[in-house]
């Protein structure tokens, strides 16, 4: 399962609707990815962050967390993409487990589909606020897990200089 963090950080949902990868998000194959270590590297992005804070729906200060929050959704969502699900069956965040599923029209929402067993709750919207408030040197850990019950805790970082 290692390999394939990898794998998911070349996913480009540019390829699903034609489109190019252009966003408030950084592209996923700009991921930094070691080992088991997942780390969004945001020092460089003055220009695209300030070009998000600059849209007048975006709350002051709030740029960099949703850059770095759309960013992780994406690698999310691509973590099944990438292979339609046949390598992470399961991510486990804070004890909560949840599965890939599409909603009850049986249609995606993007990098939202990871949902407890209710379907209640996505994984996305649980991180939003860890993830929006990360800082260097913090990580988030969750564990994927695959159809045979192998498991890897993997590392999500921010790096900012």
């Amino acid at each position: 399962m290692t390999n394939f963090l990898a794998t998911a950080k070349e996913f480009s949902y540019s390829s699903e609707n034609g489109t190019p990868e252009v966003g408030n998000y950084k592209p996923l194959n700009e991921l930094l990815i070691d080992g088991l270590n997942v780390t969004i590297d945001i020092s460089g992005d003055a220009d695209k962050i300030g070009a998000i804070q600059n849209k007048p729906a975006v709350a002051p200060g709030t740029a960099t967390g949703l850059y770095v929050m759309n960013t992780f959704a994406r690698y999310l969502g691509a973590l099944n993409y990438a292979d339609s699900g046949n390598t992470v069956a399961k991510i486990i965040y804070k004890g909560t487990g949840y599965t890939w599923e599409q909603t009850a029209t049986n249609t995606y929402l993007k990098g939202s589909n990871w949902r407890t067993a209710q379907g209640d709750t996505t994984l996305v919207s649980v991180i939003t606020a860890d993830v929006a408030n990360l800082e260097a040197d913090d990580t988030l850990t969750m564990t994927l897990v695959d159809a045979n019950n192998h498991s890897v805790d993997v590392k999500f970082a921010l790096k900012t200089e």
